[in-house]
């Protein structure tokens, strides 16, 4: 598997890829497969690793495309004003409220002395919030484990993100 570093945003190419516009993108010998859900499906159907778990994997991209929502609408300034709005609530500060509460339920999921595709996933996801905006997990004993575990390989050091801030 290549991971492949794309600029942001997007250049308008990338809809011949991904007619979406977003990522995860999965390019196979036989087909380029999109949304997340696509892919997890092929990932499990193709996985020959014991311990996979798909449920984990799928809620693991889902809970970062709601992070990534909550990040964009703070960074864009897209907040209620005064009077509210007509949902009632702050999206935004709905997904970092699931913060805590998803990774109490991931935490027992995870097995960072023998990583699958889904540690996988989450040291990947770990690294991009921390590049961008950190979120409270350093507490969290086992994911703090995972992650150490994961910084020391080399395809992790070497696909690091670059910190950025929307300032």
């Amino acid at each position: 598997m290549t991971e492949t570093q794309l600029p942001f945003p997007l250049p308008a190419s990338f809809f011949d890829i991904s007619p979406l516009g977003q990522v995860p993108v999965l390019t196979t010998p036989s087909d380029t497969l999109f949304p997340t859900a696509a892919i997890v499906s092929f990932l499990s159907d193709t996985t020959d690793q014991p311990g996979f778990d798909t449920q984990l994997l799928a809620a693991l991209l889902s809970w970062t495309d709601s992070l990534v929502a909550a990040f964009y609408q703070e960074w864009s300034g897209l907040v209620p004003g005064p009077g509210g709005n007509a949902l009632g609530f702050d999206p935004a500060a709905r997904s970092l409220e699931r913060v805590e509460p998803f990774l109490d339920w991931v935490t027992p999921r995870l097995n960072p002395d023998t990583p699958s595709a889904p540690e996988f996933a989450l040291g990947c996801i770990l690294w991009w919030i921390k590049s961008r905006r950190p979120i409270p997990y350093r507490n969290i004993d086992r994911i703090t484990d995972l992650q150490r575990a994961l910084d020391t390989r080399s395809s992790f050091q070497e696909t690091i993100p670059a910190p950025w801030s929307p300032d």
